[in-house]
């Protein structure tokens, strides 16, 4: 019997081939960039604060990648302050993932992993263990 394909790994295809396309047409030539460039020059909150945003979003969202955008990001900001911006970006996403991990990993393992074998892990951990 052919193994039936889950609603949510549909929608995950779907939404990695949109995202594949909408790359290919934001940054297929150069003028993109100087777009980009262009907004983060004369707005420079709003360049700091979607720069940093679209790092915790690519920390938290492994697939997304913001490499692309470092080499712009030291260019406008500048070497020093576009680091300081990865930084604040990487930790942010960094307790964003945490959270959703230490509080979310639950219910979302369980749709994975069957509850027996859950308990079955849960009993091999130690009680007090120490570093």
């Amino acid at each position: 019997m052919p193994k039936k394909i889950s609603f949510g790994t549909i929608v995950s295809v779907l939404v990695f081939f949109a995202l594949c396309a909408i790359s290919y047409f934001v940054f297929r030539d150069d003028r993109s960039f100087v777009t980009i460039a262009s907004y983060m020059t004369t707005h420079p909150l709003g360049g700091v604060l979607a720069y940093i945003g679209v790092l915790v979003f690519a920390t938290v969202v492994a697939p997304v990648s913001a490499v692309p955008l470092m080499p712009l990001a030291a260019h406008i900001f500048g070497p020093f302050s576009a680091s300081l911006y990865s930084i604040v970006g990487w930790f942010v996403g960094a307790v964003i993932a945490f959270l959703i991990a230490r509080y979310a990993s639950g219910t979302l393992l369980a749709r994975f992993v069957s509850r027996e074998k859950l308990e079955r892990y849960k009993q091999l951990i130690p009680r007090d263990y120490h570093f």
